[in-house]
């Protein structure tokens, strides 16, 4: 996922990184939007490394390549990933078929006493089988 030598961000870029990363999450969640990644070809051994990366990013030291990737952030907004699987018309089905169910949930977040605070966010249904699939966090602004 984006190794080598020439994807090594230096601070200055992981700075620039981090400040796209917490735009565009904070724009993706309001326009309450979730991002999907479809995926041409056969399986994958590497094909759930991004996971690896969905935990939001606290501070611009931890920015990494991978957490540009579309994987990362389809999970992060909420979307699905989905592939590789040489059946694309039926993962893009599969995303349009999430468009039937649809809701809202909001909250009033904690004052925050910095810019760019990470907060986990996580929502949890008490009927089995069912799964929300919303932002894994949201960045919060001082007022």
């Amino acid at each position: 996922m984006l190794d080598g030598p020439e994807f090594n961000f230096s601070p200055r870029a992981k700075q620039a990184n981090f400040d796209v990363i917490v735009s565009f999450s904070t724009l993706i969640r309001q326009a309450r939007m979730s991002l999907y990644s479809v995926a041409e070809g056969t399986g994958d051994i590497h094909s759930t490394d991004y996971q690896d990366y969905v935990k939001g990013l606290k501070q611009a030291k931890q920015v990494d390549p991978a957490d540009l990737t579309l994987r990362v952030m389809a999970a992060q907004s909420g979307g699905r990933v989905l592939g590789p699987d040489n059946d694309l018309v039926a993962q893009i089905n599969h995303s349009v078929a999430d468009v039937t169910a649809f809701y809202t949930i909001s909250f009033d977040p904690p004052r925050a006493d910095l810019p760019d605070e990470y907060h986990d966010l996580k929502v949890q249904i008490g009927k089995p089988g069912l799964t929300a699939r919303t932002n894994t966090g949201y960045y919060n602004q001082p007022q």
